[in-house]
């Protein structure tokens, strides 16, 4: 930035010899004319060169001469003090410039903070996003466990229910079964009883018969 500065001062340093150099010539070509012009407007020069005035043993190139150095170094102090104006004005305007430099850096150092911040806070926010994404995850798999369980537990519980009823169907036939086999078994000893309870009357007739007959005879 100083580097910047003292080349552009001394780009304008130049310059302002030129111009003045320039100035300073048109100005005592034009309003002071030679000695063999007779103008109303040698009064001018007259005045302006009063203190240069030639005196007995000056030419009036002498005087040209110095009048023109006291207007160099009037112009040179004009000059310089022209130039302290700018310079000021460059060191404030490069002040401003570093502080809103400075400014600039603070803020963006800050919005950075800022942004590691909130990226931080989001990624913070993702994880706990992620952790109940898992979670739910997790309880979904084990409601699903759940349900599979259950169903097998159904499942097994109708298979049990459908194994009790065919038993309870296999043991009313048996029941049925037995029952028949019992009817059976009282009708043939009824029948059985039946015989015995005939043959012995039969056997009794026979008996008193020939008991009675041998009474009868004897």
């Amino acid at each position: 930035m100083s580097d910047g500065r003292e080349v552009l001062s001394k780009v304008l340093i130049d310059a302002d010899n030129d111009a003045i150099n320039r100035r300073d010539d048109d100005e005592i070509s034009t309003t002071c004319p030679s000695e063999s012009e007779a103008s109303p407007r040698t009064t001018r020069c007259s005045s302006e060169v009063e203190s240069s005035h030639p005196s007995s043993g000056e030419s009036t190139n002498d005087a040209l001469r110095k009048l023109k150095q006291k207007l160099r170094a009037k112009t040179d102090r004009d000059r310089q003090a022209w130039l302290r104006l700018q310079h000021e004005d460059l060191v404030r305007g490069e002040r401003a410039i570093q502080q809103k430099l400075q400014r600039e850096v603070l803020e963006r150092s800050q919005q950075d903070a800022n942004a590691r911040r909130l990226q931080a806070e989001v990624a913070h926010e993702r994880g706990h996003i992620v952790a109940a994404g898992q979670e739910k995850d997790d309880i979904k798999e084990r409601m699903a466990g759940r349900d599979r369980q259950q169903g097998e537990l159904c499942r097994a519980m109708q298979q049990k229910e459908g194994t009790r009823a065919s038993l309870q169907v296999d043991l009313h036939r048996e029941q049925q079964a037995l029952a028949e086999r019992q009817r059976a078994e009282q009708e043939r000893q009824r029948r059985i009883r039946e015989e015995q309870e005939r043959r012995y009357r039969e056997e009794q007739r026979r008996l008193y018969e020939r008991h009675y007959t041998r009474c009868i005879g004897g």
